[in-house]
């Protein structure tokens, strides 16, 4: 993929020791060239998140990307990763956990036991009638 396409915050399918993965794109950094280049130009640095491993790694170059990822949630069976799903999902507005579990791809019960855990971290509400909204990027100043 070209560096244009890449963005922050975007899911991608990407090859990692030899294996086609989804990542998330945690942040696009500037760094300089090795001292043998020529002028003062930079190069991006990709951070990135396997979702299979939920593992974080640098990417140097835009060729690691092979497409945007198809789906959302990849086959995976680490709690974690489906919480970054659900807090992906939930981003913008609520959602019922049938909703969730329809999207993820995932059995309700799972997508139930991981809006826990980001309950407990406070990332996420839960409102009357099984719907969940997040909590980050809001200023919440009643206790719960």
């Amino acid at each position: 993929m070209k560096k244009s396409e890449i963005k922050v915050g975007g899911y991608y399918t990407a090859k990692v020791n030899g294996k086609l993965v989804t990542v998330l794109v945690d942040s696009i950094n500037e760094s300089p060239l090795n001292r043998q280049s020529s002028g003062g130009s930079s190069s991006l640095r990709y951070e990135v998140t396997n979702l299979s491993t939920n593992r974080k790694t640098t990417f140097r170059s835009a060729a690691k990307f092979r497409s945007p990822a198809t789906t959302l949630c990849p086959p995976s069976n680490s709690l974690a990763s489906l919480a970054i799903h659900l807090l992906y999902l939930l981003r913008d507005t609520p959602h019922h956990l049938d909703d969730l579990a329809s999207a993820t791809v995932t059995s309700r019960g799972r997508v139930a036991a991981a809006l826990l855990g980001l309950e407990m971290d406070r990332k996420v509400r839960r409102l009357p009638g099984d719907i969940f909204e997040s909590r980050c990027d809001r200023q919440d100043s009643s206790t719960a």
